[in-house]
């Protein structure tokens, strides 16, 4: 009764029927494909005819079909879907040609057919449908010689299994005339007592999942055949301590080794490229990675919770272009150190949330953005370097690094997130750069051992609570001269003592400091020249003279301390020269050995043109690349 099926656009594919009391249907020559459920819940339908031209049936097409009694399948047909004739109660006869290679999970359960098959394997044509009913105790399986494929669930939950021989793999002018190809998804997940696992070369594919959940899983050799590790492969076998991936895998797929609690060591081939989400979340015992120099993707939390992880290594520090997801890294307590490889165009939100141990970052300067979270609660960190590339720092950024005691923002810098670095309770000295606009809600908050600060004129907006709970500020150096259009929020300063902390601010704004809402509150207030000239960092900026010679700002000061016969104890470090265009010069530096707060020291005569000259005077570094600063006037 052809008037009752529906039909796609092209006529090659049966997508229902009009009537789902039919009882008997024809499908006609030239259709290739029944659709997902397309005579689902026919009850009353007993008699089918499919044509020869049929290569799929797709999921759930038979579903409950419960008059049903006998199927013949065409010499041609490739694929059953999912659960195809699931409910086909009375199902008892079923044609099935050796052209059928892939049978989709539980193709034919709760039917006659199936109750009829004896316990133990169910084959069919070269696959091994599923295991029925239970199996023997420490039960050791014996793959049969003429099976090519493991279908999906074949042997899920079968807790009794505890070992698996594969047949010896036969090849004929190059083929696989032999031996299994493909295991199917879920194929041997929970299968508890499984303690080893050799997959033969012959194996191209394995389905997400097939191993999951199989928990006494000690040793794995994989096949050599395979380029991608699926989903959850291996996710739960907790016992599993040592696996080599084969080189040619290109990608692991998310959550592959999730939860492998016992998995120490692993390694990588060259030949990846992804790392998908989660693949090694929470492998509590492993100690260090590897990742291959053509790595162009790593997922969200690769990572995550291997609080045993003390060393990651990028083999190539110089990426083209590398894309790393967010939490990467969450949780690591163990790892120390890290660089990260040139090619990274930012820092995640919570790469390093919680490494605790981590002391040393080193950052490239192809990032230009540094997320929220990215170095949250990493409590070791005791300094950090700021590439110049970077323009932004996120939310919560450095939050709760207690022992961060030296922090170089670059000139590049123009917006520092709200809590950006809130309770860094071991920063004592914070110059921001010329470049900062925006300072975020409570960025600075609870900083109780910040005793200098200094604010630059390019600061156009300070959020609520920025420098609230700051209790040790001693000497607060603000050098805009416009301070009355700044956009400033209340309780910026809140705790600090405003009647012991100095402010420093330029000639001729007394005024309209000491009737600003926020800064009047001072009542110790000193006046200074006012610098507008060019601020350079510690391994930030090279000056670069007219015959192309270069210096590093460590070079110039070293220079200039014996020059100017300056001290230079034990510890001391210049971090910064600040040149005015009134033709003053100042350099700062700061305690490193006892945290002392930052000194200035004003040297009169000395402008940006003599220090260009200077650096003549200086060991040859080769050419700089950098241009020079604003104020310099050739």
């Amino acid at each position: 009764m052809e008037e009752v099926l529906l039909y796609s656009e092209d006529g090659k594919t049966i997508v229902g029927v009009t009537d789902k009391t039919v009882a008997h249907i024809s499908i006609p020559s030239g259709v290739e494909r029944i659709e997902d459920e397309a005579f689902s819940d026919c009850f009353n339908l007993y008699d089918v005819d499919i044509a020869d031209s049929i290569i799929e049936i797709g999921s759930r097409s038979f579903f409950r079909c419960s008059s049903l009694n006998s199927i013949k399948l065409p010499n041609g047909i490739v694929k059953l879907g999912e659960g195809a004739f699931s409910g086909c109660t009375n199902l008892c006869k079923i044609d099935l040609p050796k052209s059928l290679k892939e049978i989709g999970y539980a193709a034919f359960n709760e039917t006659s057919w199936l109750n009829e098959q004896p316990e133990g394997l169910v084959i069919i044509n070269d696959s091994i449908y599923k295991w029925k009913g239970e199996m023997p105790k420490d039960y050791h399986l014996y793959i049969p010689q003429n099976v090519k494929r493991i279908e999906d669930y074949a042997f899920d939950g079968c807790y009794n299994l505890l070992a698996i021989d594969f047949p010896p793999v036969i090849y004929h002018f190059g083929e696989i005339e032999q031996g299994i190809t493909y295991i199917g998804d879920w194929a041997f997940s929970r299968c508890s007592s499984l303690e080893t696992l050799s997959i033969p070369d012959s194996v191209c594919e394995i389905g997400m999942g097939a191993f999951e959940g199989c928990s006494s899983l000690k040793n794995v050799v994989l096949s050599e055949k395979l380029s991608i590790i699926e989903c959850d492969l291996f996710s739960d076998c907790t016992s599993l301590s040592n696996i080599v991936i084969p080189f040619g895998v290109q990608i692991i797929g998310g959550g592959a080794f999730d939860n492998c609690s016992s998995l120490s060591r692993i390694s990588l081939p060259k030949s990846l490229k992804e790392l998908e989400y989660l693949v090694f979340e929470n492998c509590k015992t492993l100690e260090e990675i590897t990742l291959s120099q053509n790595l162009r993707a790593i997922g969200d939390g690769v990572f995550k919770g291997c609080s045993m992880l003390k060393t990651v290594t990028f083999t190539n520090t110089d990426i083209a272009s590398i894309n790393i997801g967010k939490e990467v890294f969450k949780d690591c307590s163990s790892l120390m150190s890290i660089k990260l490889p040139y090619g990274i165009q930012e820092i995640p939100i919570s790469t390093f949330l919680g490494c605790s141990s981590l002391i040393d970052v080193e950052i490239p300067d192809s990032v230009t953005l540094i997320n929220d979270d990215a170095f949250g609660g990493c409590s070791s960190l005791q300094h950090i370097e700021v590439p110049t590339s970077v323009i932004s720092i996120g939310d919560n950024c450095f939050a709760y690094c207690s022992s961060l005691s030296e922090v170089y923002l670059p000139g590049s810098v123009e917006t520092i997130g709200c809590e950006s670095f809130a309770n860094c309770n071991g920063l004592e000295a914070l110059i921001l750069p010329q470049s900062i606009k925006v300072i975020g809600e409570k960025a600075f908050k609870d900083c109780s051992s910040l005793k200098y600060l200094e604010i630059p004129d390019s600061v156009k907006e300070i959020k609520h609570s920025a420098f609230s709970g700051c209790c040790a500020l001693e000497d607060i150096y603000c050098l805009s001269t416009d301070i009355e259009n700044a956009i400033k929020y209340h309780r910026i300063f809140e705790g600090v003592n405003t009647y012991k902390c100095k402010l420093h601010i330029p000639v001729g704004t007394k005024w309209s400091y000491k009737y600003d809402f926020l800064f009047g509150q001072f009542k110790d207030v000193e006046t200074f020249s006012p610098l507008t000239g060019n601020v350079i960092y510690k391994k930030e900026n090279i000056y670069l003279n007219e015959k192309g010679k270069s210096a590093s700002l460590e070079q110039i000061a070293d220079y200039l301390i014996d020059k100017l016969n300056l001290d230079k104890e034990d510890g001391n470090l210049f971090r910064s020269i600040y040149v005015g265009n009134d033709g003053s010069a100042i350099l700062c530096r700061t305690d490193l050995k006892n945290h002392r707060k930052l000194e200035r020291l004003e040297m009169e005569g000395l402008d940006i043109k003599h220090i260009i000259k200077l650096i003549d005077e200086l060991p040859d570094k080769g050419n700089g690349t950098c241009t020079l600063p604003v104020n310099y006037n050739k």
